[in-house]
């Protein structure tokens, strides 16, 4: 969109017009504080690290403030330096943190915040600083818009805000299903279901448990070094002429980007020739094997290879665990992504300029063995949440997709609400 296709009113739906950021609002920086005004009493200080979620901790300051500084209930919030947003306050009356605007809208506050959201991800693209992201006020208040009648823009906020409630309640689904995941791989790994179904209780049968390297457990289970109850444990190497030779199709080369706690990431997974694939045949992949990565930052990473990209290979970054009938391996995969089982396994790193872990120190971790029948029911119960939390996370996507594609139809005017409206009736 240009400043000249703006005032010659091109493109523009019925009853539109052009507009801009400036005429739509009045925006309030916040105030400078020093780390030395901050106390344990008075009114919050909202900073942006409260704003993104990424610090729960609220300053304080007790001292008389300008009443233009101050934010309430409901408030458009814009982050116009370093992290760049727009995000609707919620909390008691608070004082507003430099480096963020607090807008006070001339026209319906809640279609303001969508304009915001969207045009605000478009200036993000454009945006300049050093090492940093950042707005300025001047290049914030004539950024053109396109501006529907304002008979229509209550319905449009109506509509975003309900696509925005249900993604925000996703999302704390999601949440909860992570806690109840992380729950139960403590209780099933250190407690394991008996035949009944039943959780073990180490407070009602303290005798049914021993220690062991992740804590108290079920003391009918056995602990096995890896060695003995694996067919294969071993890393591969980087074909001859590295990047040069992977293809778009051909023989999947797993590396460590791919491997992540229970999760294998497709993205960046890199292919080979038939002939690259020969010269690792000592690592070939097969169904069910457990990949671990063993150097770097994503040294301990696991997860269990998916059918869909087999044939594949190993780099040197990524060891093949193939274990015995007597071991499951989505059981192992569960022990070693606990993170009391996580924290023993990294007690191996070899240490050194990288993180590494050796052959020899993957194949003597002691490892729990409880019966095979058991084995599975832990791996029933820790795959169902896993599984529910995978489609709820596809569903977030989704919806977020959704308001992406909604947000720049109902902008722009291409989507209308009474014709959303009569759709949905």
């Amino acid at each position: 969109m240009t400043s000249s296709a703006a005032a010659d009113g091109v493109g523009l739906p019925e009853g539109w017009l052009w507009s801009t950021l400036g005429s739509i609002a009045d925006y309030v920086n916040g105030r400078a504080f020093k780390e030395e005004d901050w106390e344990s009493q008075g009114r919050p200080i909202i900073r942006i690290q409260n704003l993104t979620g990424s610090s729960k901790t609220l300053n304080r300051f007790s001292k008389p403030v300008d009443v233009k500084y101050l934010v309430e209930d409901g408030d458009v919030l814009l982050s116009w330096s370093a992290t760049l947003g727009v995000f609707t306050y919620r909390g008691e009356e608070a004082i507003l943190n430099q480096h963020i605007f607090n807008v006070r809208p001339t026209i319906h506050k809640r279609f303001v915040y969508h304009l915001l959201d969207f045009h605000v991800h478009h200036l993000e693209r454009r945006t300049h600083g050093t090492g940093m992201k950042h707005i300025t006020r001047e290049r914030l208040l004539r950024e053109p818009i396109m501006l529907p009648p304002d008979n229509e823009h209550c319905g449009i906020a109506k509509v975003l805000d309900t696509l925005d409630s249900t993604i925000a309640q996703t999302a704390r689904l999601i949440g909860k299903l992570k806690a109840i995941k992380s729950g139960l791989l403590h209780d099933l790994l250190t407690r394991g279901i008996g035949e009944d179904g039943r959780v073990r209780n180490p407070e009602e049968d303290p005798e049914e448990f021993t220690d062991s390297p992740i804590g108290s457990v079920p003391a009918e289970w056995k602990w096995k070094p890896l060695s003995e109850l694996t067919t294969k444990i071993g890393s591969g190497a980087t074909p001859l002429g590295g990047k040069e030779v992977y293809i778009d199709e051909g023989v999947s080369l797993i590396r460590s980007q791919n491997v992540y706690d229970f999760e294998f990431v497709e993205d960046g997974l890199a292919h080979i020739t038939d002939e690259s694939a020969r010269q690792l045949d000592s690592v070939v992949v097969e169904a069910d094997d457990l990949l671990l990565n063993i150097t770097g930052v994503s040294i301990g990473r696991a997860c269990i290879v998916p059918d869909r990209v087999l044939p594949a290979r190993v780099n040197q970054h990524v060891c093949i665990v193939r274990t015995t009938e007597s071991l499951d391996s989505f059981f192992l995969l569960s022990y070693l992504c606990y993170p009391a089982g996580k924290t023993y396994l990294l007690s191996f790193d070899a240490g050194g300029t990288r993180n590494a872990l050796t052959k020899m120190s993957v194949e003597q971790l002691l490892v729990p063995v409880p019966s095979i029948s058991e084995q599975l029911r832990i791996r029933s119960a820790i795959s169902t949440i896993i599984g529910r939390i995978r489609s709820e996370e596809k569903y977030h996507t989704k919806l977020s997709l959704v308001k992406e594609g909604l947000m720049n139809d109902l902008l722009s005017g291409h989507a209308r609400t009474k014709s959303l409206m009569e759709k949905g009736g």
